[in-house]
């Protein structure tokens, strides 16, 4: 069995105590994932699939022929249908995700 409890209090120590260096200074990351550390990628990894599979696909998955996360790359084919704002809808939904926002 795998040992959830175990990867989840591992992944919190991680996360809530990532001290990292900038020039002269200490600091304590407060938000987001410990970039640098080796369990970003599959902690990013994982908190996407959340919303993969509670939002992204069963709302758009019948216009999706093929949908490719990994890291912070999407590789997908899009079926054009009737609705061109779906499209629009689809990239906005995952980019509304998460804290992190483009300016």
């Amino acid at each position: 069995k795998f040992p959830t409890n175990a990867v989840i209090a591992a992944m919190t120590l991680v996360i809530k105590n990532n001290i990292f260096e900038f020039g002269d200074l200490y600091k304590l990351q407060n938000s987001g994932t410990a970039i640098g550390t080796s369990s970003a990628c599959m902690w990013a990894e994982n908190y996407f699939a959340i919303h993969e599979n509670n939002t992204l696909l069963p709302r758009f998955q019948p216009s999706l022929l093929l949908f490719y996360q990994r890291f912070i790359d999407a590789f997908y084919i899009w079926l054009k249908h009737n609705n061109d704002n779906q499209h629009h809808q689809f990239c906005k939904t995952m980019d509304e995700f998460g804290s992190l926002r483009w300016e």
